[in-house]
């Protein structure tokens, strides 16, 4: 009995540690895909319902904010059913187009600014969502692209290589998060 619990403990530990977002390894590429810089630091990237969290070591935490709606989202492929991403590598991956604090705190500025000017129009909550969503959607060329890419090793079953994540600006450069 003490040898099961010991063998299940085990394995819940082993999980734990393989589920954890830390990378190791950063590269910053330019819009031609040339490396700019590359660096062996540790990234512990936290991804939740609205938000991707990168805290680099040594560094201020980088918060982004993204909506996982069709047109602010894509999903190609899933755990039960991988795709070819590029040439011959297998997984899914997901890109969000993320929202910088300060492009946030602007759509938000202008969104009020609009309101107050419409002030003998009394707007409901859900006509000020749909006013603060068209203002963002008027900035979407502004937007960053986090991509989170997740391969497989074998073609038709799933099995857990690798995970890449990336930042596309956009000026078309690229930083690059990688676990090896």
């Amino acid at each position: 009995m003490k040898r099961t619990v010991w063998i299940f403990c085990f394995l819940v530990v082993a999980l734990c540690i393989n589920a954890q977002g830390i990378y190791t390894k950063v590269m910053k590429y330019d819009k031609f895909d040339d490396v700019v810089w590359s660096k062996n630091i540790k990234t512990l990237i936290t991804q939740t319902d609205t938000t991707f969290v990168f805290e680099t070591k040594g560094l201020k935490p980088e918060t982004y904010f993204y909506v996982d709606a069709p047109l602010m989202a894509i999903h190609e492929g899933s755990r039960d059913s991988l795709v070819n991403l590029v040439a011959d590598i297998w997984g899914y991956e997901s890109q969000y187009f993320a929202v910088t604090n300060k492009i946030r705190e602007d759509v938000r500025a202008e969104t009020q600014k609009q309101i107050s000017d419409m002030n003998d129009t009394e707007l409901t909550d859900e006509e000020a969502g749909v006013l603060l969503a068209a203002n963002l959607f008027k900035r979407i060329e502004e937007l960053p692209v986090i991509t989170t890419r997740t391969i497989s090793k074998y073609r038709f079953t799933y099995e857990y290589e690798t995970d890449f994540v990336w930042i596309k600006f956009k000026d078309g450069s690229r930083i690059v998060y990688s676990k090896y």
